[in-house]
């Protein structure tokens, strides 16, 4: 129950920021911008980002299921009982 807490924070806090905070950041401090290829380059970034997503839950995953702990470098892995 302690590394899905664990994994549950670090998820949000490190992987959130990079996803939704920074790009958000960017977008207030210089004001919507259109993009000069089209919309459908907001489509392909949905889906890249969508993709990034699975793939990072099935790495949480794996942590808290064969390596019992979280992806956090700072957290030591628990020994298997």
């Amino acid at each position: 129950m302690v590394t899905l807490i664990g994994s549950l924070i670090f998820s949000i806090v490190v992987p959130g920021t990079f996803l939704l905070l920074i790009p958000y950041l960017l977008v207030i401090a210089e004001g919507p911008v259109q993009a000069p290829l089209g919309v459908w380059t907001d489509y392909l970034g949905l889906l890249i980002s969508a993709l990034g997503i699975c793939i990072y839950l099935g790495a949480m995953v794996a942590f808290l299921t064969r390596g019992k702990g979280t992806p956090s470098p700072t957290a030591r892995p628990f020994a298997s009982s």
